[in-house]
């Protein structure tokens, strides 16, 4: 159900979120339930399915049964579980013996026979995922009291006619079996037909048919992930503004990636720039996490070169850090990105090689740079900034970098050489090959990726020209 999704993707969601439940089978259920010749006798079966376990509540409902229910109704339950011996124990002491049975386990079209044959259904589950049982008595024609938890409450919206009662609210359930109890035949009987209605309009396989299209009709292109790498100095971030600035004049929306993380959760007006970064550390770790299964190759990966790595531990393990950061910032950006934007993400999952390979003090193997292309999640483009080594030199002993202890030319130097055959490597791999474009800083020259110049990528090329055109003198 939609109210079981994890509440950080309702969030980031937002009315962009959408949940087609698996379809019930009504036809089936309307089958097995006709074939069913009514109970006869006084005694009507009130039926809970679903495993004996603490979340499915099962001694709340033997409570309320109890205290509410006449002495002419029997409670039935369809299934097995670990809390069995407590429930007949519980059973013994309250009397209950001949008024309250426990199936175990039956067949599927058995439990479509018990829905059609009760006088109501009763969970009072204290979680769910979609719950089926539910949807399957509501296809039987039969009335329901549910549990106030966020998927009951998605089944019963709008539905007057079905109680939500808080899980552990003997009395609540008590009241709730007496009073269903009470109806007359009639009344149950109109009840459990807007059951069934509510599952034809809204759960059924007809439902899920005609959700699924809409779906497909409302998802548009995400959005392209354009990344800027280079050595310190290259001039990615003033490509960057440039490149904002330009963005609309040639007809596209360019956003950096902060900036849309933050606008689409409605922190934009935050004043100071450690808050945003909090911010976006914070949701690019819980998207680390969420999507672990996906990146866990390179999460290890990053994990065994931070460890090789020069520095001692803090240093390392704040190299681990700012390559997760960077996988968790793209998937934030995949999220909340739509089809018409260009997002420029300034370092990002292929700039990562530069944290992870480049330390000033031993080169390393090649195999480790192909093993990074082979685990990394790469973006849409790259963009890498180009220029030399004297250059780059040069602009780093005038700003200084944070992983050099002190302005020594020669540590700078090293560093400096380092980093650009990390990006030459980088240049040269045939995984970057038809989504790189490479910017000469000398001459201004962009070399275009492999047969691909057309469509989307001829937009990033004429913004990255453009940009490029902005800051030339």
């Amino acid at each position: 159900s939609r109210a079981s999704f994890p509440w950080l993707y309702r969030w980031l969601a937002g009315r962009r979120l959408r949940a087609v439940q698996n379809g019930m089978d009504v036809a089936r259920a309307e089958r097995i339930a006709g074939s069913v010749t009514p109970k006869e006798g006084a005694r009507k079966t009130v039926l809970s399915v679903g495993r004996l376990i603490e979340i499915k509540n099962p001694l709340m409902l033997l409570r309320g049964f109890a205290r509410g229910a006449d002495e002419a109704a029997e409670l039935l339950y369809v299934g097995e579980g670990k809390l069995r011996s407590t429930l007949e124990q519980e059973i013994r002491e309250q009397g209950l013996h001949g008024r309250v049975a426990l199936s175990g386990l039956v067949a599927r079209e058995q439990v479509y026979r018990e829905f059609a044959q009760a006088d109501f259904y009763v969970s009072t589950s204290r979680g769910e995922g979609l719950p089926v049982a539910v949807l399957e008595a509501m296809a039987c024609g039969r009335p329901v009291i549910l549990s106030d938890i966020p998927p009951h409450r998605e089944i019963a919206a709008g539905a007057e006619f079905i109680p939500l009662v808080a899980c552990d609210d003997e009395q609540g359930w008590a009241r709730e079996i007496a009073q269903m109890r009470a109806r007359s035949p009639e009344e149950k009987a109109s009840i459990g037909q807007a059951c069934r209605e509510i599952v034809r309009q809204r759960f059924s396989l007809e439902a899920m048919h005609r959700e699924y299209p809409k779906i497909y009709q409302e998802v548009r292109p995400r959005c392209l992930q354009v990344e800027l790498i280079g050595c310190t100095g290259a001039g990615k971030s003033t490509l960057a503004k440039a490149a904002l600035q330009v963005g609309a004049t040639l007809g596209e929306r360019v956003v950096l990636s902060d900036d849309l993380i933050l606008r689409r959760l409605r922190l934009g007006w935050l004043p100071s720039e450690t808050m945003r970064t909090v911010v976006i550390d914070l949701c690019a770790f819980f998207a680390c996490l969420a999507t672990a299964p996906r990146h866990w190759r390179y999460y290890r990966f990053a994990m065994n070169i931070c460890l090789r790595s020069a520095g001692g531990w803090l240093t390392r393990m704040n190299l681990v850090r700012n390559a997760l950061r960077k996988i968790g910032v793209y998937e934030v950006v995949r999220c909340l990105g739509r089809g018409n934007e260009i997002v420029l993400v300034d370092e990002g999952t292929v700039h990562a090689a530069h944290n992870l390979f480049v330390d000033g003090s031993r080169d390393f193997h090649p195999d480790d740079f192909q093993r990074f292309l082979d685990v990394a999640t790469l973006p849409d483009a790259v963009v890498y900034l180009s220029e030399s080594e004297h250059t780059l030199v040069e602009r780093t002993m005038r700003r200084g970098h944070k992983r050099i202890a002190r302005a020594d030319p020669s540590q700078v130097e090293t560093f400096v050489r380092q980093a650009v055959g990390v990006f030459e490597y980088l240049r040269g791999a045939p995984q970057l090959a038809k989504r790189m474009f490479i910017v000469d800083g000398t001459t201004h020259h962009i070399s275009s990726p492999q047969g691909n110049v057309s469509g989307q990528f001829g937009g990033i090329e004429r913004l990255v020209r453009s940009g490029i055109s902005h800051n030339t003198p």
